[in-house]
């Protein structure tokens, strides 16, 4: 596992863009066993969260979008938010399939923290919202086999799992370009994109793993 420990990156180093990868693995193998052990209860804990993680998430990239000079990522970031336009709208609606709705009263702590962390990112360099969001549009094409199962194991229906049959789908597309940026950006800054994406592991991971916790 990759260390999360701020260090100066060869940018020349073959190896150390595959080590970026794989804090999108380290966050997948941590929401891995809560989506084989979720229950009904837990799912609709995770949906509310849901719709606090994701209500910001337009406006996050449109963030990301003023904070660079380069218009091939200005047209990223801009694209990544309409992309992401009214997607806790879904987890909403998925908690009305079970006659329930989002506690809007309580903005969870995690989603609190979480915010906090992508709003102070890009003061340094760019690089940090491309690494970041490298981990968040790739743990759907990890977790894919997890999600159908937890679907057809709990027997949700369409109206009740709008928000993981989205992510699912469009972010394997998303995924590949996070990819695709970071690689043509990589060189300007990799020590940037390696801390951000460490940090964005271990934001993530808590938001999910507290999102099924009772």
């Amino acid at each position: 596992m990759p260390s999360n420990t701020a260090r100066k990156i060869d940018p020349h180093d073959d190896h150390a863009f595959d080590t970026l990868l794989q804090y999108t693995m380290v966050c997948a193998d941590a929401v891995r066993p809560l989506l084989k052990s979720a229950t009904i209860q837990s799912y609709k804990r995770f949906l509310n969260m849901m719709y606090h993680y994701t209500f910001d998430s337009e406006r996050k990239c449109l963030h990301a979008a003023e904070q660079t000079d380069s218009p091939e990522l200005r047209d990223y970031f801009l694209h990544m938010a309409k992309e992401e336009r009214g997607h806790y709208l879904l987890a909403e609606k998925d908690l009305e399939g079970f006659g329930e709705s989002v506690d809007k009263t309580t903005r969870p702590d995690a989603v609190k923290e979480f915010d906090d962390f992508w709003y102070g990112l890009g003061k340094k360099d760019p690089n940090e919202f491309t690494g970041a969001l490298l981990v968040f549009e790739g743990i759907a094409d990890q977790v894919g086999e997890e999600v159908v199962n937890l679907i057809a194991r709990l027997d949700l229906n369409k109206k009740q799992s709008r928000w993981l049959r989205v992510h699912v789908e469009a972010d394997h597309s998303h995924g590949a370009e996070a990819v695709a940026i970071c690689k043509r950006y990589y060189m300007n800054n990799p020590t940037a994109m390696h801390d951000a994406a460490a940090e964005a592991s271990r934001r993530w991971s808590e938001v999910f793993t507290t999102a099924f916790q009772d």
